[in-house]
């Protein structure tokens, strides 16, 4: 039969339970009887659950009586558990009045206890000091530097227990006094271990001072024997490096300071406790090192400066090499930290005392970097022998070429303008390119001054200036194009580098730069790059102003020299007043004027 657990179901439909019943039932006859069989069982089943229903709804009834009695008997049980609860809660609160002031009786003779033992502890340590500092003398005799650190440092926890003795300051100052001896015995030796790098016996020291609670005092000897080698090799090199460059010795000192860099981190590391922090260790040292190197690296790049025809080139090496060293050391110490320090607000934080001592040789020398410039693009400019042409038209015609190397040289300033400072000194690159074309801008004072000689000659035809100011005037209009895309140059490298710019500006430029440099750029974001050259500008259009009225007084002289030769038309003349008008002839300058005026359509 069926399983009859569907007629549960929420979803339960009678059709489709009767088809699925019916579904293997073939003939017709067989479906009729197996219908009338299940009708039988299905009314058996509906007999089977009125029964039990029944029998379970007699349970019920019949035990209702018996659930209310539970239930009255819980109640009044919770009752009673209620009343004892509150009782107890009573007599917590008596007991707690009763034994208040036993309490305070105990704690008061608990804290007398404490302070007995407390006071017989620090008279057995009197007793203790007294016989330490009798004995310490004879242990400093023997020069046992083990022994005498132990009977320090016992004396040392005794003096913990001594804190509230009247003559507490003494004693510490008298403990002072010995632990300043010890340190005097024992320097020559720790000196000796740091130098050697004798593992063994620099653990020892580093133990003692420990215990002694002078740490920071070792830590203050290996900088001062660490500093003393390094400014030892240092100084060697730059001896040894007299028939070398600049750019060598430089190269073998930053070498040298790298290779001890990770040679003093492995050493440390096995050496000093984890609480050291190694990277401020190591950053103090070469502080250290660098403010007292004699002769510095500051030396070492003027020198090399000064033997250099062109000192620039050498300069870019010097702050390569620089920069190079600034990052590997950085890299060494804090290894997986980025060398340039953003903050989370996107504002560039200052550099370290490190990076500035770094990068603090170079910076006079930017400071300079305009007069240095300078003397590199003037001999340029002198190679061209333009100027010394005898014929103005050649010179015109030489500008052309002249300006093409100008503005080379001046573009390629510009390049080593932002390889040197990533644009922070590009105000002295401006200062010198005005300064520059000022010298380049004499050859068109020059060939302005003989045009105009030629126009005041009377023995000069004029037609032969007019190709002249026209070439003259093409060439001018070319240095004012050039200029103005020069100046567009500049402005796209300082925008291009504008998230290093700051960081070499902090590097190497003085505050007073710095303001000049913040102007600069301000400048630049309100868009006047086009007045970075206004002085070249000005002159030149002033320039260009003299040369077209020449040219304007060329091409209209023919005209204008005609023109004055010829009498006023209309003059009254009352003698003439009367006639009629068939009286009057064509004068001589109608007839002229209207040949000039046709020549334009004959030719």
């Amino acid at each position: 039969f069926q399983d009859i657990s569907a007629f549960s179901s929420d979803n339960f439909d009678v059709k489709t339970w009767i088809n699925e019943s019916l579904k293997n039932v073939k003939d017709q006859e067989n479906k009729s009887v197996y219908v009338g069989n299940m009708v039988k069982k299905l009314q058996l089943y509906v007999q089977q659950v009125n029964s039990g229903l029944e029998d379970m709804s007699e349970q019920v009834v019949s035990s209702l009586p018996r659930i209310m009695r539970d239930a009255n008997v819980l109640s009044q049980e919770a009752e009673m558990l209620q009343q004892k609860m509150a009782a107890v809660k009573q007599e917590i609160i008596d007991v707690e009045k009763n034994t208040r002031a036993s309490m305070a009786s105990l704690e008061r003779i608990d804290k007398i206890k404490s302070e007995l033992l407390s006071a017989k502890q620090s008279l057995h340590e009197a007793d203790n000091w007294t016989l330490m500092t009798t004995d310490i003398e004879e242990i400093f005799e023997q020069g046992d530097i083990e022994v005498v650190a132990n009977k320090i440092v016992s004396m040392q926890q005794c003096l913990s227990v001594l804190t509230h003795a009247p003559d507490f300051e003494d004693k510490r100052l008298q403990l002072e006094t010995l632990k300043n001896r010890l340190e005097a015995i024992a320097s020559p030796q720790l000196v000796q271990a740091f130098t050697s790098k004798h593992m063994e016996e620099a653990h020892k020291f580093v133990r003692i001072f420990s215990s002694m609670e002078r740490l920071p005092q070792l830590l203050s000897y290996y900088d001062k024997c660490q500093k003393g080698v390094y400014c030892q090799e240092v100084k060697r090199l730059i001896e040894n490096g007299e028939d070398l460059s600049g750019e060598t010795v430089l190269k073998q000192i930053y070498e040298y300071l790298l290779t001890e860099c990770q040679t003093q981190m492995k050493w440390c590391t096995q050496l000093l406790p984890d609480s050291i922090g190694l990277e401020t260790l190591l950053t103090d040292l070469y502080i250290d090192v660098l403010e007292s190197l004699n002769p510095d690296i500051g030396n070492i790049i003027s020198t090399a400066l000064r033997e250099q025809v062109e000192p620039i080139p050498v300069l870019l090496e010097m702050q390569r090499l620089g920069f190079k060293f600034d990052t590997d050391l950085h890299a060494m110490m804090y290894p997986g930290k980025q060398l340039q320090n953003d903050g989370d607000s996107g504002v560039l934080l200052p550099p370290s005392r490190l990076r500035l001592l770094i990068h603090a040789p170079l910076s006079p020398h930017l400071s300079n970097y305009g007069h240095l410039q300078y003397s590199s693009m003037l001999p340029q400019l002198h190679k061209q022998e333009d100027v010394t042409r005898d014929d103005v038209m050649d010179q015109v015609d030489g500008l052309t070429h002249s300006t093409d190397v100008v503005f080379k040289i001046m573009t390629e300033a510009v390049d080593t303008c932002f390889k040197l400072s990533r644009g922070c000194v590009v105000t002295q690159l401006i200062e010198t390119c005005n300064k520059f074309l000022l010298d380049y801008l004499q050859r068109f004072s020059s060939i302005s001054k003989q045009i105009s000689s030629k126009h005041n000659d009377t023995d000069v035809d004029p037609w032969h200036l007019f190709p002249l100011c026209l070439a003259f005037l093409q060439a001018q209009g070319d240095l004012l194009h050039r200029m103005f895309v020069w100046s567009n140059i500049i402005a796209d490298r300082v925008n291009e580098n504008r998230p290093r710019v700051g960081e070499y500006g902090a590097l190497y430029l003085s505050k007073e730069e710095t303001r000049t440099f913040h102007s600069f750029l301000l400048m630049l974001e309100q868009g006047d790059e086009h007045q970075l050259l206004p002085t070249i500008a000005a002159k030149v259009e002033k320039m260009c102003k003299s040369i077209h009225q020449i040219t304007y007084e060329v091409i209209f002289n023919p005209i204008s020299s005609y023109i004055n030769k010829t009498q006023s038309s209309w003059t009254q003349n009352p003698q003439r007043s009367n006639l009629p008008d068939y009286s009057f002839t064509p004068q001589e300058y109608v007839t002229q004027g209207l040949s000039l005026l046709r020549l334009a359509s004959i030719s």
